[in-house]
């Protein structure tokens, strides 16, 4: 904690503003730390604005970044309108510089402003307490380093990065327990939202994000997960994590993006070696929802990698749509027991390799609450693994008992409802051609009024829609009143032992 003081000190010594506005012009400028970026360790963000009430500026307006030794940096603007936020990059930690802002009046360069700031130390920062762990909020760029196992019972946990993490954190196989988080967020999790920051060695237990009987109720977009809402840049490494015994009840009445996942919400860097046990998520829409859910991940972005997932996690989603006479009702609802959506891949990288999914996946009741006048699309996908995944995956393990009810659309209108779901995949596009693709046990069950439904529906139920060169189903999977897409060839596995190429899924299925 003495260092996190002590860092926070300098940051706030070394910010000097200094006048040097030209007293012969009525030019003038303001710097502001800008609140999302701010200084960092090797970047620093301002807010700048410059007035120029009497029109005397007739050139170019610079802004200068220079340290104690050279100039290291130039930004040129044709006019004081163009400047707003001025982003600053590559710089050295520990180190004091100095922004200028100078423009051209006649054939002078007038000096308008300077502003000395210091960017933040490199050290490694000691995370001990709860105090220690919530005070990450001062230094979103910080190197943090788990010291012991931190029991968060009876505190008031806010996540300490509301706005984009940087920085690291290294767990070192440390447990962080029972923490508790109450109110919505646009990015709610432990780490909430983190940008290029790497998050490694940590275990979670215990997490619980709303209640049964209090879910977090949201009105407007939010990203959820136990561990972040928002993985924002391919940049960023979340790996070696364990969550276990932990909940998200949320309920949301928003008509715009709901993603929720065990993992993230939405990731867009390198997931790997995650591993998630007895925990569940329980989501209800009460709007025409866009939802992306999925138990390791909600939305996988075209630049997410991901391998070596073992997830067990419990899905229930429920949708009770507001009663309403609008007419452009959409709904995109994409439900997957690894990841409910997943971009077509980035790099020939993007590849989605050794996962494992083991659980129920139950939608206990989708009611549209349908009106006359609605002339909408209904899309809604489900598969074991994934709800749509676009782009190639091999070595897959899939245990799902998965459930789904449709209430019955009981007057006529224009609605088009598509429904895929799958044993594995509500919807798979992709040229390659997969391998080593097993389906374990498992029931589905649909239940829907076929004779008022069936008519607007385009339905696939299938195990999946596979490209497979060796795709397995292990022992009899068990059906219930649906018929089966047979067109496959799958093949029945008599034994998993030593099946897979990878080291991971042969020791996390064969013990």
């Amino acid at each position: 904690m003495k260092k996190i003081l002590f860092i926070i000190s300098v940051f706030a010594f070394g910010l000097t503003l200094q006048a040097c506005n030209d007293a012969n012009t009525n030019i003038s400028a303001t710097i502001e730390i800008n609140e999302e970026e701010g200084i960092q360790i090797n970047q620093a963000t301002f807010n700048i604005t410059v007035e120029d009430p009497d029109f005397e500026i007739t050139g170019n307006v610079y802004i200068y970044l220079s340290n104690s030794l050279v100039t290291v940096d130039t930004k040129t603007y044709s006019s004081a309108d163009s400047i707003s936020v001025v982003q600053f990059s590559n710089l050295t930690s520990e180190t004091e510089y100095t922004i200028e802002i100078q423009a051209t009046v006649g054939r002078d360069a007038v000096s308008i402003e300077t502003y000395t700031f210091m960017t933040l130390a490199q050290s490694s920062l000691d995370i001990e307490t709860p105090e220690d762990f919530l005070a990450m909020s001062n230094n979103r760029s910080g190197n943090y380093v788990l010291k012991n196992d931190i029991d968060f019972s009876g505190v008031e946990f806010v996540t300490p990065f509301t706005s984009s993490f940087i920085g690291s954190f290294e767990g070192n196989g440390f447990t962080l327990s029972n923490i508790t988080i109450t109110e919505s967020r646009l990015y709610n999790g432990v780490f909430g939202y983190i940008s290029s920051g790497k998050v490694k060695d940590v275990v979670l237990d215990n997490v619980q994000i709303g209640t049964n009987e209090a879910p977090i109720q949201t009105s407007s977009s939010t990203k959820t997960g136990f561990l972040t809402g928002y993985q924002a840049s391919s940049l960023s490494v979340i790996e070696n994590v364990t969550i276990k015994n932990s909940n998200i009840y949320l309920e949301s009445a928003s008509s715009t993006y709901v993603y929720v996942g065990g993992i993230a919400g939405e990731a867009r860097g390198r997931i790997e070696n995650i591993t998630i046990e007895n925990s569940a998520i329980t989501l209800t829409s009460t709007s025409n929802a866009i939802v992306r859910l999925g138990g390791g991940i909600g939305y996988g972005y075209e630049s997410v990698v991901s391998s070596k997932l073992n997830v067990q996690v419990d899905l229930n989603y429920s949708l009770e749509a507001e009663i309403s006479t609008r007419s452009d009702r959409s709904f995109s609802m994409y439900i997957g027991g690894l990841i409910g959506d997943v971009d077509p891949q980035a790099t020939q990288a993007g590849l989605l390799t050794e996962m494992i999914y083991t659980g129920n996946i139950n939608l206990s009741s989708i009611d549209y609450n349908t009106n006359e006048n609605d002339t909408s699309n209904y899309s809604l996908y489900v598969g074991g693994a994934f709800g749509v995944i676009n782009r190639g995956f091999d070595e897959m393990y899939v245990d799902a008992n998965i459930s789904l009810s449709i209430d019955p659309i009981d007057v006529t209108n224009n609605v088009t409802q598509t429904l895929r779901f799958g044993g594995f995949a509500g919807l798979v596009n992709t040229y390659h051609e997969a391998s080593r693709v097993v389906l374990e046990g498992g029931t589905m069950t649909l239940s829907f009024d076929q004779a008022n439904t069936q008519s607007r529906i385009a339905s696939y139920i299938g195990l999946s829609r596979l490209v497979v060169i060796e795709g397995y189903i292990l022992n009899d999977m068990t059906f219930e009143g649906i018929e089966i897409d047979t067109t496959k060839d799958l093949s029945v596995l008599n034994t998993i032992q030593n099946f897979f190429e990878s080291e991971f899924m042969n020791e996390q299925l064969n013990g």
